[in-house]
């Protein structure tokens, strides 16, 4: 037996693991201020050692798990990016002013073919490099990021007239089709504002841009728009995902919000519950919006929104109903019974759109007038699209068959017209109308009901317009100019945003009806926020109005309330 075994065999038993009597006086001894079951529960360095090792691995497994998270949402990011990029591959490039060509041309033609050979390599570089920026902006997930912290903010800012001829293919990134052009729009008129914040407004019409933002302010009163639209910042990632077309999360995000924010206040909650009542209606899924109805109708004692399909309403029918045809009709010179009796066969069997024609119309016979008014009616409760050609045709003849303070004629010429005033929607008109008709027959005329099918002028598509016919009010301030816009709108926005100010007046004041917009994706919000900053930067005022929740909530993440004003729809 060696020395140090010896030694051992005297120790009490349980010394080696620190658990004898006297290793516990030691600890004592060592420890004075320290329990004595605390000292007696101490670890071991082995023990400690292996915690510590378990310890390090749960947060090495929590920063694999973060990372996974974070390389999922960068690759959506970058998903959206390339679609962006192809999307601005098809558009035309930026037009340059004649000048600023001609310059270019000088410059190109005086070049050898060594310099313009550098010179597209290093405007090249700079693409990639704004590339670069952007692919880094976006692993920040940009949607969340405040507005002074984007990049690009100062581009536009810092450009001056002097810089036109330098312009290059490189300076694409600072025109309107730039993703960062937006940004350098919104930190102009954020400086703007904090000019005129500080007193600066003796000055004002001195900078282009302070005398911009004054002038909008104001239309923006004067037409009761100054409000502006604030969501609630949990309803940001159903919004998100709704513009992804992954609804079945984001009604199940709502539905899980609903039931954690069932102790904040009533008028939060409210908000809650119409943003799922607006995914509903987008969507056209009526029995759950009616079970959603019941609940909503028993918490808050108060009755639900009224059921609209915004599908149904654009005519986009169900799987059984597409085989159908379009519906399209030419009126014959005169229209009798059998006349309607045929245009209603033909109409249950077509589908939307219809379209009549009655440019040739000539003579309507008192028999078919009472079976027309029926079937307007019945084709003002349809879903979808209708369109009148030659209008002026049918409008003209029915005027003259309904004379004011006339008795003698029959009053179902004045329910025909009546029925049209319905169909195309004209509520005023109809209104005049039906105040004709009281003094003529001394007795009510029928209710205006609004109808469920849209009236579409000839030739519209995407987006109705509706030029006012006078450009200013009586005491001289501009009028506010309307356009709809409408459907399912995916990668691009710019043509039916140019096609909607195209026939108005520059600087116009424009207000866009999104009633039926359904749903807008990722590159198409994108091109309606780049258009809105050129119209900001113009002085243009812009009102997206009648949004529904989710539709608002989104442009507001992405930005568009900073150069537009957002509305959403009133329940």
């Amino acid at each position: 037996m060696t020395a140090d075994s010896a030694r051992n065999s005297h120790l009490p038993a349980g010394s080696e693991q620190g658990g004898g009597i006297l290793s516990k006086v030691v600890k004592f001894v060592s420890n004075p201020t320290k329990d004595w079951k605390d000292l007696a529960s101490r670890m071991t360095p082995s023990q400690q050692s292996t915690v510590q090792d378990d310890a390090n691995a749960q947060r090495m497994r929590e920063r694999i798990e973060r990372k996974r998270r974070n390389d999922f949402i960068r690759k959506a990011e970058f998903a959206h990016l390339r679609k962006i990029i192809n999307a601005r591959k098809k558009q035309r490039q930026p037009t340059l002013p004649a000048t600023v060509l001609a310059k270019l041309a000088t410059a190109q033609s005086s070049e050898s073919a060594q310099q313009l050979a550098l010179r597209q390599n290093r405007s090249r570089s700079g693409t990639l490099e704004k590339i670069n920026e952007i692919e880094a902006q976006l692993s920040k997930q940009w949607w969340q990021a405040a507005p002074s912290e984007r990049a690009g903010a100062q581009m536009l800012g810092q450009a001056t007239a002097a810089d036109a001829s330098q312009v290059g293919a490189g300076d694409f990134f600072a025109g309107a089709q730039s993703l960062f052009f937006a940004d350098a729009v919104a930190e102009n008129m954020r400086l703007a504002r904090e000019y005129l914040a500080k007193g600066g407004a003796e000055t004002a019409p001195a900078n282009e841009w302070v005398a911009k933002l004054r002038d909008m302010d104001e239309a923006l009163q004067f037409f009761g728009f100054q409000e502006e639209f604030v969501h609630q910042a949990e309803l940001e990632e159903a919004a998100i995902l709704f513009a992804s077309q992954r609804v079945a999360e984001a009604e199940q995000g709502l539905v899980d919000l609903i039931r954690k924010q069932t102790g904040g206040s009533e008028q939060e909650q409210i908000e809650l519950w119409m943003a799922l009542f607006d995914l509903y209606r987008a969507i056209g899924v009526q029995d759950r919006f009616d079970a959603v109805a019941i609940d909503f109708a028993r918490r808050f004692d108060r009755s639900a929104p009224t059921w609209v399909s915004l599908p149904e309403q654009l005519g986009f029918a169900p799987q059984e109903k597409e085989q159908k045809r379009p519906f399209s009709w030419m009126s014959p010179p005169e229209i009798t019974a059998q006349t309607v009796a045929t245009l209603t066969a033909l109409q249950e069997r077509s589908a939307s759109p219809y379209q009549l024609n009655w440019a040739r119309l000539t003579q309507i016979q008192s028999d078919a007038v009472k079976p027309l008014t029926d079937f307007l009616h019945r084709l003002a409760t349809l879903p979808g699209v209708v369109k009148f050609d030659g209008l002026d045709k049918l409008s003209d003849y029915l005027q003259t068959k309904t004379q004011l303070s006339d008795p003698s004629v029959d009053a179902a010429w004045w329910l025909l017209r009546l029925a049209v005033l319905r169909v195309l929607n004209d509520a005023e008109q109809f209104e005049v109308v039906a105040l004709d008709y009281t003094i003529t027959y001394e007795e009510s005329p029928p209710m205006f009901q609004a109808p469920i099918i849209h009236y579409s002028a000839s030739g519209e598509t995407g987006f109705t317009e509706t030029a006012l016919a006078a450009q200013s009010l009586a005491d001289g301030r501009p009028q506010m100019h309307t356009a709809v816009l409408q459907g399912r709108i995916e990668n691009d926005a710019t043509a039916l945003l140019e096609q909607a100010v195209g026939s108005f007046p520059d600087n116009a004041p424009i207000a866009i009806d999104c009633s039926k917009l359904i749903s807008i994706d990722f590159s198409a919000a994108g091109s309606v926020l780049n258009w809105a900053a050129l119209q900001q930067s113009n002085g243009r005022v812009v009102v997206f109005n009648h949004l529904h929740r989710l539709i608002a909530i989104f442009f507001n993440v992405i930005g568009v309330n900073e150069h537009a004003r957002i509305v959403p729809r009133k329940h």
